[in-house]
């Protein structure tokens, strides 16, 4: 009766085992370009946020607290990578920033979408005449027909 042969696993090569500070400044360098563009994303929703908010003067925006909230985070985040000491708690108040952003965007995008529904005005939709004026003169320049 013959023995089973035991499997050894095949040997480790050179590029399968990383050394341990090569594989984390890997992973520093990919939390730091992620947080950076997260940083990007949040100062792009700041101004765009903004933006609406200064042109809408009759409908109460309030799309840019996320992105104050969300650059404040990644801002803590970015600086949370590159500290040598005290960068847990660094780390720990960016993710709580990031997250509270994140909650308060998906708020901040009901509540924006609530109050833009009640300013608008349904009367010439619903009596079947949709133009636009372009002009202050009245006369229409552009018709929009929705049925």
């Amino acid at each position: 009766m013959q023995q089973p042969t035991a499997q050894q696993p095949p040997p480790q090569t050179t590029t399968d085992v990383l050394d341990p500070t090569a594989q984390y400044m890997k992973r520093r360098r990919t939390a730091l370009w992620v947080t950076i563009s997260l940083l990007s994303l949040s100062v792009v929703v700041l101004v765009v946020g903004l933006v609406s908010a200064t042109r809408t003067g009759n409908v109460a925006v309030a799309g840019y607290y996320p992105g104050i909230t969300l650059s404040f985070g990644a801002f803590l985040g970015i600086v949370g990578i590159n500290l040598l000491e005290n960068r847990r708690p660094m780390l720990m108040a960016a993710i709580i920033f990031i997250s509270m952003g994140v909650i308060a965007s998906f708020f901040c995008a009901i509540v924006d979408g609530i109050i833009a529904a009640e300013f608008i005005d349904s009367r010439p939709l619903l009596e079947d005449r949709c133009e636009f004026y372009a002009s202050g003169s009245g006369t229409p320049t552009t018709t929009i027909i929705l049925r």
